[in-house]
């Protein structure tokens, strides 16, 4: 996988490993995060960036285990995934 995502010019991914493997790759790496903490796992240095909405309610799942959990329930239907837009990512990925 690695290798693979070496290729990219850059890299668009959700809250995950995968988005780590990007930043040690050396791309640019673009995560998504909705409930989790971005400050906390986003990818690290100057290639690593997140796409987050500044919801009064973000970041309600503390990591590592309320944001793991396979019971997630949440009571704005996260609001924080489902109202990002896709012209948003682009726009941020553009810049």
């Amino acid at each position: 996988i690695g290798a693979l995502i070496k290729k990219c010019h850059c890299f668009l991914t959700t809250d995950s490993g995968l988005g780590h493997i990007a930043a040690a790759q050396g791309v640019d790496v673009y995560a998504i995060f909705g409930p989790a903490q971005a400050s906390r796992t986003a990818p690290y240095g100057a290639k690593g960036h997140y796409i987050s909405l500044d919801l009064p309610c973000s970041t309600c799942m503390q990591y590592p285990f309320t944001a793991t959990h396979s019971k997630v329930r949440c009571p704005y239907e996260f609001k924080c995934l489902r109202t990002l837009e896709v012209e948003d990512v682009f726009s941020t990925i553009v810049e």
